[in-house]
């Protein structure tokens, strides 16, 4: 399972940064991931969570420097538990 823990974001000059969002440990083997936010809001469109209409009100707030979420994944898993440990639409780095 992955939380957000922060975004990467374009500054003025149009170069990315990374805003952590609360206190993230990140120790050898910790795994990020690198999320769009349209690819999370087209996931739940998929998924029938949201509407397209709500999806496009959503996809509109979305402001320009937002490039992507950052997700850490969880330290704990629930056993046996499958649901909700793929971050959709992200990419491990």
């Amino acid at each position: 399972m992955y939380r957000q823990v922060g975004v990467v974001l374009n500054n003025k000059e149009g170069s990315p940064y990374l805003q952590f969002r609360e206190d993230v440990i990140v120790t050898a083997g910790t795994i990020l991931a690198l999320q769009r936010p349209k690819d999370q809001i087209d996931y739940l469109v998929k998924e029938n969570k949201i509407t397209q209409t709500e999806a496009d009100a959503r996809l509109a707030k979305i402001p320009d420097y937002l490039r992507f979420n950052v997700l850490k994944k969880s330290d704990v898993e629930k056993k046996g538990s499958k649901k909700g440990t793929e971050a959709q639409g992200a990419e491990n780095f």
